[in-house]
């Protein structure tokens, strides 16, 4: 795993998502200060690939606290973006499957650049492998062209889960 980004991102118009979050909702339980994801782009079975993004906005529950004055998402934040995004994949993709995918593991993270209340970062999940019960993607968050964060992530899914809707 490099920087180079997996696709190209300029193309894509936050206002113009193939799903808003209504569309996001209906994929995931989460809610209030866990909805990770504003839209979704594309979600691409073939290309096996999902492609999201998050506004970020000064109302963000971690902006009074994590740096007063200088206002920084938590790498976590975007981590647990990419592992929604990932969900939403499955749960179009997979929908016979049901449950809900949890993330179980990451690995090679790495933080390349700042995000800030007023940003918005794409998010770009690459199928690496799935089975009916895991999920492994390698995923990237890109701001303005330059990509913040990289890595892979695991799920899997779990039959006891909320209802989606």
């Amino acid at each position: 795993m490099g920087t180079q980004a997996l696709i190209d991102t300029s193309g894509f118009d936050p206002a113009r998502p193939k799903f808003d979050i209504h569309g996001v909702r209906s994929l995931l339980p989460h809610r209030f200060e866990f909805e990770q994801l504003s839209g979704l782009f594309e979600i691409d079975g073939e290309r096996q690939m999902a492609i999201g993004f998050k506004r970020y906005t000064e109302e963000e529950f971690w902006v009074r606290g994590h740096v007063p004055g200088s206002p920084l998402l938590p790498g976590v934040l975007m981590i647990e973006a990419c592992a929604q995004l990932g969900a939403c994949y499955c749960h179009h993709i997979y929908k016979e499957w049901g449950g809900f995918w949890a993330l179980a593991a990451v690995d090679k993270v790495r933080y390349r650049g700042a995000v800030r209340p007023g940003d918005t970062v794409i998010y770009v999940d690459k199928l690496l492998q799935i089975r009916s019960r895991l999920m492994r993607f390698q995923f990237q968050g890109v701001l303005s062209g330059k990509i913040v964060v990289e890595g892979e992530l695991t799920g899997m899914r779990v039959e006891a889960a909320a209802a989606v809707g």
